[in-house]
């Protein structure tokens, strides 16, 4: 009996040490993980899965040179007609029945005086986006309002405006 005793206490310590190396591998990765800063998307206002799904999959659609909307919409820091036109025919087309007051994708730049690009394809934001701050941050009464981050101070800004209607 003695012999399964020290059997069991052996187990037992290679256990509790076992525990307390992943105890510590686990706070080891969520210490790292709160380091990592959380620019890459800044969500502001009320949830739609379906629009936020929609958005990051236009976002990920290969454009006519094999690269992405997105890496394409970074790199020329505006919509073209590709990507503009496709943006057009799918937000346009799904949310404007249900958000009353507009539906609208552009071009956010935080930097300077005039905030919001007005594009052919969305014309302005609606008029219930107010601008509050010089960070990007905007004011919205109703609806959805979205920022994807594209570089220092340019984001792609979807505004879905005036809930279901």
């Amino acid at each position: 009996m003695h012999k399964n005793k020290r059997a069991q206490v052996a187990e037992t310590m290679t256990w509790v040490v076992a525990t307390v190396i992943i105890i510590i591998i686990l706070l080891i990765s969520v210490f790292v993980a709160s380091l990592i800063p959380k620019t890459a998307y800044t969500f502001t206002g009320n949830a739609d899965l379906f629009a936020e799904q929609s958005l990051v999959s236009y976002l990920i659609t290969p454009d006519s040179s094999g690269g992405s909307v997105y890496s394409e919409i970074k790199n020329s820091g505006s919509l073209n007609d590709y990507n503009g036109n496709l943006a057009a025919e799918i937000f346009k087309t799904l949310y404007s029945g249900y958000y009353s007051r507009g539906v609208y994708l552009g071009i956010y730049d935080s930097s300077g005086f005039v905030n919001v690009e007005t594009n052919k394809y969305f014309g302005a934001p609606p008029s219930d986006v107010a601008r509050s701050d010089l960070t990007g941050s905007v004011a919205m009464r109703q609806g959805v309002n979205d920022f994807i981050y594209l570089d220092g101070t340019k984001y792609i800004h979807m505004v879905l405006s005036g809930g279901y209607s």
